[in-house]
């Protein structure tokens, strides 16, 4: 192999005769001789020479050189020595000591790639906890922006629980992983030209109390555009956390009802809270309706062995896209009977009746107007009642068509906006 090398003289010996028969040299005996730069190093000498007599040279010297290291066993046993070779810019790179291949990958003790869906969940959290009280068996009250609500039903009871009190932030979400910002945008606050700042959307669980000072949690904020799953997950670990006995959702959708008579509620569970829906009314027959974020997260609470139900106001069709107080207050009412809360509802029933007044005297502008709304009083008085006096749906087929008018009609009006995707 010794003749082989690049820059051997015809006449030198060959690398045989300058490593193997050292021992036949003048003397008997192995002597350390300081080697020039194109022999092979003393491995007894310090490991620096060994790594200066291997600087740069032409890629079949180094190879080749490399090949009689390893032919004179200079290594040490489980590994090359770390060799410095040269990069593109002509510097020295320093390649890291080679290390053993893992043979476990993917088993008992192997360590989780970045990212992995299949990584533990307590690995990485979308929320951030604040320092405050702690509160004592609260109920966490669910009311996200952004997916059906019709009247306002949800926003309307949400501001008026809030509106009663300070709640503290207890936690926070990351807005940056859930939000999409594009379509909820902040808000500047804009003064005489100079931009003040901004008012970024973003995902709290707040911590306040009922009129008779029990704790109530509110998880309020624009419902998550991305990573439902891992936001459902961080929902019931911190739930779990909070100590919380029972979650309530409120929402409201567009229904075949009438204006004139109260409010009917319908209720959403999972199975293992089968038995708080009775208590509030349901949908007769089997639908397949869109889900928001809530149908996930009462299926992931249910499951967690958390008691969770949603309070759904059934709001008549034709003033879905207004304001309507009578929605937002017959959900402050369920969610008081259902929790066993203390809330004051007065100025929601106030601001429901003037707004009740308002509507029957547009109705009464209209024939065609006022048949409907005495078709609608007719078929909801066949219905049969419930404890909490709201009511049932009187059926599934017409609930969807109902809903389904309502989709259309807000991604007609959201300049064709799609919905998050679960």
């Amino acid at each position: 192999m010794g003749d082989l090398h690049p820059g051997r003289p015809p006449r030198r010996p060959r690398a045989a005769h300058g490593v193997l028969d050292r021992a036949g040299r003048r003397g008997g005996a192995h002597r350390c001789h300081a080697h020039h730069a194109s022999r092979i190093p003393d491995p007894r000498r310090d490991v620096r020479l060994l790594r200066r007599a291997l600087l740069a040279r032409p890629v079949e010297a180094r190879l080749l050189r490399r090949l009689r290291l390893l032919e004179t066993g200079l290594h040490p046993a489980g590994g090359v020595r770390p060799l410095r070779g040269w990069g593109g810019s002509g510097r020295p790179l320093q390649r890291r000591r080679l290390r053993p291949q893992r043979r476990d990958v993917g088993g008992v003790g192997a360590r989780p790639a970045r990212g992995r869906r299949d990584a533990p969940a307590s690995a990485v959290t979308l929320y951030q906890r604040h320092q405050g009280r702690s509160p004592d068996r609260p109920v966490l009250v669910v009311a996200l922006e952004g997916w059906v609500d019709a009247g306002l039903g949800a926003d309307g009871a949400i501001t008026a629980l809030l509106a009663e009190q300070q709640p503290e932030a207890i936690a926070t979400f990351d807005g940056e992983a859930l939000i999409d910002q594009r379509a909820r945008r902040p808000v500047a606050h804009i003064s005489h030209g100079v931009n003040e700042g901004l008012t970024w959307p973003v995902i709290q669980v707040r911590l306040g109390t009922d009129l008779s000072g029990a704790d109530v949690c509110y998880l309020v904020g624009p419902e998550p555009d991305f990573r439902w799953r891992t936001f459902i997950s961080d929902v019931v670990e911190l739930t779990e956390a909070l100590g919380v006995r029972l979650v309530v959702g409120l929402g409201a959708f567009p229904a075949p009802a009438p204006h004139t008579r109260p409010i009917r509620l319908a209720a959403t569970a999972p199975p293992e809270s089968a038995d708080l829906v009775p208590n509030v009314g349901v949908v007769q027959g089997e639908i397949d309706v869109p889900s928001g974020v809530w149908g996930a997260l009462e299926l992931a609470l249910g499951q967690a062995g958390i008691p969770a139900v949603g309070l759904w106001a059934r709001v008549p069709h034709y003033v879905a896209g207004m304001a309507f107080p009578a929605a937002s207050a017959a959900l402050l009412d369920g969610l008081a009977t259902v929790a066993g809360l203390s809330i004051d509802t007065a100025a929601l029933h106030t601001a429901a009746d003037s707004s009740r007044q308002q509507v029957d005297e547009l109705i009464a502008k209209s024939t065609e107007h006022s048949q409907l709304v005495q078709q609608l009083e007719r078929n909801l008085d066949v219905t049969e009642g419930n404890p909490l006096e709201v009511g049932q749906i009187p059926t599934g087929d017409e609930l969807a068509d109902e809903l389904e008018r309502y989709l259309r009609d807000e991604r007609t009006e959201g300049g064709g906006e799609a919905g998050a995707a679960g």
